[in-house]
């Protein structure tokens, strides 16, 4: 907490009327007198008001928000501060300092004084998530003679930061829905160690265990068994924040978009009572939650304040501790990025490891500039948009070459644009769910 006193402009007045009659005293003599006692009376006015000022001073009693903070979205703060103003003529006023990180508005144009504690509120929008600090607010009091100004600033205010979610896909937070749309109903009865759920026409790829030869030969065609999903199944789901993911789609970072799309996944894995876990890695294996039950908490408090680092992503050593550490069979779900086929080469091998004992799942997360060079309303007018257009191709047909390797190796491996990551993720975890792969 600092202190500062500075001079109003009544002090410049007072000193330039001193200064007229200290000239005046050379031409009549008798101005003199007049001028030392001036000068007298200004020096003791100066020091009153300064010895008054000495004991004014505020100190933040709480502050409290309106709600959870979260990017781009506006919250109130509701600062109490307690005064000590021993004078009634001491004037004083709040002023917010500002911050690159944070948008303020001042809400209301009075301050509220009960008793010797001062409110005030302010609406603030967070530009990003994480642990921000507000500078906090700069106290001026004015002396009771206006000659001068003491200036304090308060302790800077701390406070987290969430991830906001995407509004467009607030359908997605409806588990019930979903699992309408890929035709899931209710249990019937069990059999075996799975749960019985309806019979249905068989489709190519089907489990030839599950038909149902006795409903078979009375339709006179095949006939598959369908079953409810099995819950509590581990998952762990391991997010990147190396280089790659710090690029911008919309103006929102691609881990922006894998920490949405990670919270999406901790809701639904909750309510179909699975548990879930995080590895957050890099260059190694920055943070590890295990699999756990009502995880939303914990993921929230886990990736607010992840950021991407400027460094290459190890998935040859995430793989290695996922198999040191996750002795149960689990659903991995990586949410990353390569740059080329030649990046991903080195770490086939530990997906092939880690498959033989997990199910996994990679979600590559494509450059938002394959989609702005590949779409219909790309321009070709010159050379350098046709060269563009043919690098972008090239460079997605070798990101899909890499999938197709890894689907070989027995992974399911996905592609996905930042915008629909959030929905091809969970559909992905639903699928694998649906055929018991876990």
């Amino acid at each position: 907490m600092s202190h500062r006193y500075t001079p109003t402009r009544r002090v410049f007045s007072l000193l330039a009327a001193l200064a007229l009659l200290a000239i005046g005293c050379f031409v009549w003599d008798w101005f003199a007198p007049l001028w030392l006692a001036a000068l007298v009376a200004f020096g003791v006015a100066t020091l009153w008001d300064w010895l008054t000022l000495r004991a004014a001073e505020l100190s933040v009693a709480s502050h409290q928000f309106s709600h959870q903070p979260t990017v781009q979205s506006p919250v109130t703060l509701h600062i109490r501060l307690k005064a000590r103003i021993p004078s009634a003529r001491i004037r004083f006023t709040l002023h917010a300092v500002q911050s690159d990180l944070l948008y303020l508005e001042r809400v209301e144009s009075r301050l509220e004084i009960e008793g010797e504690e001062i409110s005030a509120r302010w609406r603030i929008t967070p530009k990003e998530r994480g642990n921000l600090q507000w500078p906090g607010v700069i106290a001026r009091f004015q002396s009771p003679l206006g000659l001068l100004n003491h200036w304090q600033l308060l302790p800077e205010i701390t406070f987290k930061v969430y991830p906001k979610l995407n509004t467009n896909l607030q359908t997605l937070l409806n588990p019930r829905m979903l699992l309408e749309q890929i035709g899931l109903k209710t249990q019937r009865f069990k059999r075996a160690d799975q749960l019985f759920e309806s019979l249905r026409p068989y489709q190519q790829g089907d489990n030839y265990r599950h038909i149902d030869w006795k409903a078979s030969a009375r339709s006179n065609t095949l006939v598959t068994r369908q079953f409810e999903m099995e819950n509590h199944h581990n998952i762990l789901v391991c997010l990147d924040s190396s280089r790659l993911m710090g690029t911008l789609s919309d103006g929102i970072s691609k881990l922006d978009w894998a920490i949405e799309a990670t919270l999406h996944l901790a809701y639904l894995a909750d309510y179909l009572k699975d548990r879930i876990g995080l590895v957050v890695f890099s260059s190694g294996v920055d943070q590890w939650i295990k699999p756990k039950k009502a995880p939303v908490e914990a993921f929230l408090s886990g990736t607010y304040n992840v950021k991407s680092k400027i460094v290459e992503a190890d998935l040859t050593q995430v793989c290695a501790q996922i198999l040191t550490a996750q002795k149960k069979r689990s659903l991995v779900i990586f949410l990353s990025d390569f740059i080329d086929a030649s990046s991903m080469q080195p770490v086939l091998p530990a997906f092939g490891h880690l498959n033989r004992k997990h199910c996994s799942l990679f979600i590559g997360i494509e450059d938002p500039a394959y989609k702005k060079h590949l779409s219909d309303g790309a321009e070709n007018n010159t050379a350098m948009d046709l060269a563009a257009r043919i690098v972008a191709q090239d460079s997605m047909n070798r990101r899909e070459t890499v999938l197709q390797q890894l689907r070989q190796m027995g992974l399911k491996a996905i592609s996905a644009s930042p915008e629909t990551l959030v929905q091809k993720a969970m559909d992905a975890y639903l699928e694998i769910k649906l055929q018991g792969a876990i």
